[in-house]
Parts: structure tokens; sequence; C-alpha cells
């Protein structure tokens, strides 16, 4: 069976037309993804202390927020066994360059007084139930149980 020129043409369209709307569709559900992990999380320390606090807030499919993690000691895997001081909001990270995937978020936090940063990212694991990894370091591989405590309003 030939087709004249134009109707490959239109099939050549609604093929891309239908591309188009898959790629539009997977970017919408990639974006709406992460809002899910608005809110204020905390981990707690073997001594049952807070040793890090992550503030996540969305606006549209813009994240803003803090991360602000304790003194401390660790053990050699990363995991927290004492804090030596409380995290404070004067020493939280700025967060910045997020990223959205499903059920996870990288972002980078950045010290304000300096601009020097680290990189995190934050998995999902039920829905008041979160991994955050410190990258290129052992709580990489050891990931920090953060549990949120307050949802966005």
């Amino acid at each position: 069976m030939a087709f004249s020129r134009a109707w490959r043409s239109i099939l050549l369209v609604c093929a891309l037309c239908g591309l188009a709307t898959l790629v539009i569709r997977g970017q919408q559900t990639n974006a709406k993804s992460g809002p899910g992990l608005a809110g204020n999380w905390e981990g707690k320390c073997q001594d049952d202390r807070t040793f890090v606090v992550l503030a996540l807030q969305t606006a549209g499919n813009q994240f803003s927020g803090t991360v602000s993690i304790a003194n401390m000691h660790g053990d050699d895997e990363g995991a927290c066994m004492i804090v030596t001081a409380a995290p404070s909001p004067a020493h939280a990270l700025k967060i910045s360059d997020v990223v959205a995937g499903h059920e996870t978020l990288s972002f980078r936090g950045v010290e304000p007084s300096n601009a020097s940063s680290v990189q995190f990212e934050l998995k999902q694991i039920a829905p008041d139930r979160a991994e955050l990894k410190l990258l290129h370091t052992p709580v990489e591989k050891h990931p920090w149980l953060l549990v949120r405590v307050q949802r966005p309003d």
C-alpha cells in the first residue's frame, strides 16, 4: 500500500505530536514528584537528639529551603552517635540547584558566607520517611533516616 507524499506528511506530524505529548507528560510527572517531599524533616542521633534539620518549601515547580547539620561525633559509616551542638538556623546551608526525580530530590547545600557547597540526595521511602545522603562521604552508602515533622500548610 503506497501513501502519497501528503499522507506521509500528515502521519509524520501526528507521530511527532504524540511523541511531544509523551515527553511533556513525563516532564510534568517528574516535576510533580518532588513537591511531595515538601515540609520540615528531622534526623535523630543515637542519643535521641536532633542532628539534621531539612526545611523544604515549594512554589510551583521551584524548591527552596535550608539544611542544617549539628556538630556531632559519628561512627566510621557516618551514623550520628552523639550531638555536641544542635543544628542552628544561623549555620544552615541554603538549598540550590534542585533536581526533582521520582521520589528523589538532589540538591546542593550552599554556605551563604563563602559559597562552598555539599551535594545531597533525598529519597522518600514512605509518606513521612526519607533517607538523606550526603554525597561523596560515608553517608552516601549509609544514608541518614529523616522523619517529616511538619507538612506544608
